[in-house]
């Protein structure tokens, strides 16, 4: 142990993250994924990428509980997802592990962490501290609630069969094309930004911060598409691929233009996508209460509702 390791009952130990330990933070995840009978998301990439992110420092913002035998069995960190405004935090525990206080004992330190985050920024009023858990941890749905968090939104994950023949005719007047990285980067921004601006939770993002994206290493253009209407974009949608499934990781169209089949569109062009590419389903996470109407959309493209995610929220103030 080092002076920074925190011992646990039961010979647990918490410890902040270091770089060698994305990949055994990805196998927790998928382990827990597995638990609960659901697709596999988190790759070791994405923890790395995450792990990236402007205003997060590993080294002070996650940590790992280890058992007796060096086994990551617990993993928490904390955002700042939009200082001054609003902290993100998530959890988990490998499902072998868990009545041992892990979870406890992460939530904690996660809410330590985000008052030292709060102190930070010194805001004239209340933070959001938001912590996230699936909708069958009945455990760790009682322990926020048990710390004071409310239930303010519920998250669907979708999934559904790519079909074999996939109808790529687009609306009239619409064209629905490849995404052209560095011609179209500044535009489609701009779309994006402008069609999430009513969406719950949504924190605008400058342009210098969302262009990370290009970087990462999932980033492939030939999987994200623009809608067009008279060489002027409309609308976009954001994808990247997993085992087995394409992910739609954003889509938006301008309210001006919605209600005429462009989303629609958009996303089956990213099924075909995904179909060429010999992946077997489509998947997406989505608000459920959604103000655009975009549940009933993924439905109608055959989508199914696979898992929910709740999130939790309690304000803090600073010190």
């Amino acid at each position: 142990m080092t002076d920074s390791d925190v011992a646990l009952h039961g010979g647990y130990v918490m410890r902040t993250v270091e770089t060698s330990d994305a990949f055994p933070v990805s196998e927790l995840y998928r382990l827990c994924d597995e638990a609960e009978g659901a697709s596999i998301i988190f790759k070791e990439e994405d923890i790395v990428e995450d792990w990236g992110r402007e205003r997060f420092s590993p080294a002070e913002d996650a940590w790992i509980v280890e058992s007796s035998a060096g086994e990551v069995v617990g993993y928490g960190e904390v955002y700042d997802g939009d200082p001054g405004i609003e902290v993100e935090s998530d959890g988990l525990v490998h499902p072998d592990h868990r009545g041992h206080g892990i979870g406890s004992a992460l939530l904690a330190r996660m809410e330590g962490r985000a008052h030292e985050i709060v102190r930070r920024h010194s805001p004239p009023g209340p933070v959001k501290l938001y912590n996230f858990t699936t909708a069958v941890d009945v455990e760790a749905a009682r322990m926020l609630r048990r710390a004071g968090y409310e239930v303010v939104r519920h998250f669907w994950h979708m999934e559904g069969p790519l079909e074999e023949d996939v109808d790529l005719s687009m609306p009239e007047g619409v064209d629905i094309r490849g995404f052209v990285h560095g011609a179209d980067d500044r535009a489609f921004y701009e779309v994006m930004q402008e069609s999430f601006k009513e969406h719950w939770g949504n924190i605008p993002e400058p342009f210098e911060q969302w262009s990370g994206v290009f970087k990462r290493s999932d980033f492939d253009p030939a999987l994200w598409f623009v809608a067009e209407v008279d060489s002027r974009i409309v609308g976009g949608l954001t994808s990247i691929v997993y085992p087995e499934a394409g992910f739609v990781r954003d889509m938006g169209v301008l309210r001006e233009w919605r209600r005429r089949g462009i989303a629609e569109s958009l996303l089956r062009h990213a099924f075909d996508a995904y179909k060429e590419r010999g992946l077997k389903r489509a998947t997406l996470n989505v608000d459920s209460t959604n103000e655009t109407g975009a549940t009933r959309l993924y439905e109608r493209v055959g989508m199914r509702v696979a898992r929910q995610f709740d999130a939790y929220m309690k304000e803090i103030r600073p010190d």
